[in-house]
């Protein structure tokens, strides 16, 4: 029997809609260190018909989707845990690398993978939230849901920068640093 190798680290893409988690994940699988890499992606969308995947280039990938409904929420659970038990059985992936759908809540993450059957196999190695510097200030009092992304990110990326002012940049990261000082 051969043995087990270690556990699988996961990389957590949220952000809200438009906010180019998948422009994002593109570049990250161009990446050098990550062409070499044997990557389950799982994209998550919130509909039935899922767009995304048809514009991420997983060429060395196995690509996985998770359609009607956020990966965080238990209405897509079992679906999860399926895909993370096709995953953990192959047994040969480096990491997996989730794009979440932008009306994700990262509150109940943490909880999927600390599952018995599944912290043995996935450990989460960074949760990143992309941020729209053009349209995040405008919404995020409102949406609690992008408030928790940024609130439960490891790390922000700001996009879109070249469509804002330095003043707006500056506030944005002031409201982003308010909201999760820890994130890098």
């Amino acid at each position: 029997m051969a043995k087990r190798k270690s556990v699988t680290p996961v990389l957590i893409l949220s952000g809200y809609l438009g906010s180019g988690k998948t422009t994002t994940l593109n570049a990250i699988l161009s990446l050098p260190e990550y062409r070499e890499k044997r990557i389950a992606l799982i994209i998550n969308e919130f509909g039935n018909v899922s767009i995304d995947s048809k514009l991420v280039n997983a060429e060395s990938s196995d690509l996985f989707e998770l359609n009607k409904g956020s990966v965080f929420c238990i209405c897509t659970k079992t679906d999860f845990l399926s895909i993370l038990q096709t995953i953990s059985d192959k047994d040969d992936y480096d990491m997996v690398i989730i794009e979440a759908t932008g009306i994700a809540d990262p509150r109940d993450l943490e909880g999927l993978l600390n599952i018995k059957e599944m912290e043995q196999h996935f450990t989460i190695q960074a949760m990143i939230c992309i941020i729209d510097a053009m349209n995040f200030l405008k919404v995020v009092a409102f949406l609690r849901t992008l408030q928790n992304q940024v609130k439960y990110a490891d790390a922000l990326v700001i996009n879109k920068v070249d469509s804002v002012t330095k003043i707006q940049l500056a506030k944005l990261k002031k409201v982003l640093q308010e909201i999760n000082p820890n994130a890098r």
